[in-house]
């Protein structure tokens, strides 16, 4: 028989560490506490560094810990890359100090998507999401985010403390109400005493988008542009992008933007674009795909893509590596060159191991090469 279920609090921290003892202080002090069997924490490098030292080099986790009375098993978190989860910079080659341009965000978008999807995929588990800390963007990208992956026993919730135990002048500085420090000093030089009333926790509705596509889980798109595409989708809110081909300059075209394309990836797009116009089914298995491909590509007349002919472009895709590099080095050239919303269209996709562009789309110009 399965358990009861455990709590997993899932939080977003920038530079304030206090946001996370906030958070789980107000947990433990409803008027139904809420038991804490995990904290996971997504943040920048900059602000794991800055979690470390306030809460753990401190010794201040294990006070609270204390004096909260929690077991040993209780609100699990520590100075591990399993609690403190980073951020990577889109190379993934380093941890990001700060989430400010565009591609930072994106990354960032994907990250949180990538981590709630982890936890909301185990029906064992409570996902609470607090959105207190980090940029705001993070905090958007993290609710929408819940509503698109939120369960019927999730909780996303925002903590507030109120004033003055909100000023990073008060000293000492305020992470929660703890019995060991009787009062504060703020910047006016007044003494302050905190209370359980000091930090207001908020639940916040969201829409669980999640069950109006339950039956697609298993396929969902990995990214957060991808997955909010899809969404908007299946809800028919998404406006389909109009793909075209130009042949001789081995041009994808995409609502008017000009994606120049290696030959044999230009090819590969335009067989896919020839299935969608055709009604034909999306292509499964590798083994398919290059049987596909090569009858199309060796079909094509030289006087459509002499280049591609001459050159030999093709039977280098001959075995399933080759094709595998392929559709994946096409993907990375697309995502380069297209935005995020029409790169979730045009993906190819939808699926592992399924190939067909991952979205619904409209096809423009699409010569037939075979009259």
């Amino acid at each position: 028989m399965r358990g009861k279920r455990k709590n997993v609090l899932l939080a977003l921290c920038g530079m304030s560490p206090a946001v996370i003892t906030e958070t789980v202080y107000a947990l433990r002090r409803r008027e139904a506490p809420v038991r804490l069997g995990e904290v996971v924490v997504i943040t920048t490098s900059a602000g794991k560094a800055s979690l470390v030292s306030a809460l753990f080099d401190s010794g201040l986790w294990a006070r609270m810990r204390r004096e909260l009375g929690m077991d040993k098993d209780e609100a699990l978190f520590g100075p591990t890359d399993c609690s403190i989860r980073q951020i990577p910079k889109a190379a993934r080659d380093v941890n990001a100090p700060d989430v400010v341009s565009a591609a930072d965000c994106e990354q960032a978008g994907d990250f949180i998507l990538e981590t709630l999807r982890q936890f909301t995929e185990n029906p064992d588990l409570n996902v609470i999401f607090s959105l207190a800390g980090g940029r705001k963007t993070m905090s958007a990208q993290a609710a929408l985010a819940m509503a698109m992956l939120g369960r019927r026993q999730d909780m996303l919730c925002h903590v507030l403390a109120e004033p003055p135990f909100d000023d990073p002048r008060l000293t000492p500085k305020f992470f929660y109400p703890s019995p060991s420090i009787a009062h504060y000093l703020t910047s006016a030089g007044e003494n302050v005493a905190a209370s359980d009333r000091t930090i207001t926790l908020t639940e916040l509705p969201f829409p669980r988008l999640r069950y109006l596509f339950e039956k697609d889980l298993s396929r969902l798109p990995g990214t957060y542009s991808g997955m909010v595409s899809f969404a908007n989708q299946e809800i028919g809110a998404s406006a389909k992008p109009t793909l075209s081909f130009d042949p001789k300059r081995t041009l994808f075209v995409v609502d008017g933007q000009e994606v120049k394309l290696k030959p044999a990836h230009f090819v590969l797009c335009w067989m896919l674009g020839m299935r969608r116009v055709k009604g034909l089914p999306d292509i499964t298995g590798q083994d398919t795909l290059m049987e596909v491909f090569q009858v199309f590509a060796q079909r094509i007349s030289q006087k459509v893509m002499p280049e591609i002919v001459n050159h030999g472009h093709f039977e280098s895709l001959g075995s399933k590596d080759n094709i595998r590099k392929a559709v994946s080095d096409l993907n990375k050239a697309l995502k380069a060159q297209l935005s995020a919303e029409a790169f979730a269209h045009c993906r190819v996709g939808p699926a592992r191991g399924v190939y067909a562009f991952s979205g619904e789309i409209a096809i423009g110009a699409c010569p037939e090469p075979f009259t």
